[in-house]
């Protein structure tokens, strides 16, 4: 875990080992919170940190009303929106679970896009992922990049469940306000379903997505694979990201 000045929930995923002995190289792969509130020295321990790339899987909606501070980095953004197509076909506030296999069946080609930026890279430069919480969308990318380069499934697991003790203590009444906004226009909204959504990181509900891929695609590789990622793709991460 990293403090840098102006956002949350920021590790460097470096030192998590594979079942086959080798470990994810420091710099190489973060992740984190929204980049929005960066101060210009939090953009210095960035360039530290070695990020060179950040991936934004935020919405257009939310990349225009909090833009990642980033001018003055050393590092680019790639937007690449995670969501939008997940939620048109929920009515109502989703479970974290609903959420995220909403995420794996609709947003399969998005995903795919922000691993190949992973590949795009020098071999010393980092990438950092991020979405508004670094929990969901950000969640869900990361337990499938590392279960394609072999870390076990239970390691995938404690790294996700991580973010609920990162996370800002001003999620929870935020979530609570805008809740009561939505409810204002007349939908039903259950404060309990917003606060998890908003601030929970619970290892089943991504234990549940992570059994969905194998259900469906046989793998996290499969499933990468059946939304478009080359067949070297693997193993190029595995280069890639591995020592």
């Amino acid at each position: 875990m990293h403090d840098v000045d102006g956002t949350f929930n920021l590790r460097d995923l470096g030192g998590l080992s594979t079942v086959d002995g080798r470990a994810i190289a420091p710099g190489r792969f973060l992740r984190s919170g929204s980049l929005a509130g960066l101060t210009s020295r939090g953009r210095a321990e960035l360039d530290r940190l070695g990020v060179v790339r950040v991936v934004d899987l935020r919405t257009i909606v939310e990349r225009s009303a909090a833009p990642d501070a980033l001018i003055g980095s050393a590092a680019r953004c790639t937007a690449v929106p995670l969501l939008t197509g997940a939620l048109s076909s929920m009515a109502s506030v989703p479970t974290l679970g609903d959420l995220y296999l909403g995420l794996l069946d609709d947003e399969g080609t998005g995903i795919v896009t922000a691993v190949q930026v992973l590949l795009e890279q020098p071999d010393t430069g980092g990438v950092l992922v991020h979405c508004s919480a670094g929990k969901d969308r950000t969640g869900v990318l990361v337990a499938l990049v590392l279960l394609v380069v072999g870390v076990g499934r239970d390691a995938v697991l404690d790294d996700y469940a991580l973010t609920e003790q990162l996370l800002p203590t001003s999620f929870g009444p935020a979530a609570l306000a805008m809740a009561e906004q939505v409810r204002a226009s007349g939908m039903t909204v259950d404060d309990d379903a917003v606060l998890a959504l908003a601030t929970r990181s619970p290892r089943a509900a991504l234990d549940a997505a992570i059994e969905h891929v194998v259900d469906q695609w046989g793998s996290a590789a499969g499933y990468l694979w059946a939304h478009g990622l080359p067949d070297d793709g693997i193993d190029a991460l595995r280069a890639r990201l591995l020592v």
